[in-house]
């Protein structure tokens, strides 16, 4: 049985902007500095949902957090 990706795009979307919210990551900073609060294989499982949707851990949290946004409008 396929189980459901717990770390869709929404998930990471959500954990980033709670990170940036509450000042621990800066919306600037690259979108590895998630790894800083995560354990390795959470990181891996968000590291290869980026990958499907084509974002690189070196690009902006900026734009992981607005990734979609133009479109489910």
């Amino acid at each position: 049985m396929i189980q459901p990706n717990k770390y869709d795009l929404e998930f990471i979307q959500d954990k980033a902007r709670y990170l940036v919210e509450e000042g621990f990551i800066g919306r600037y900073q690259p979108i590895y500095a998630l790894s800083l609060y995560s354990n390795f294989c959470e990181f891996a499982l968000i590291e290869r949902e980026l990958k499907q949707r084509n974002l690189d851990i070196g690009s902006r949290i900026v734009d992981l957090i607005d990734f979609g946004a133009n479109f489910s409008r």
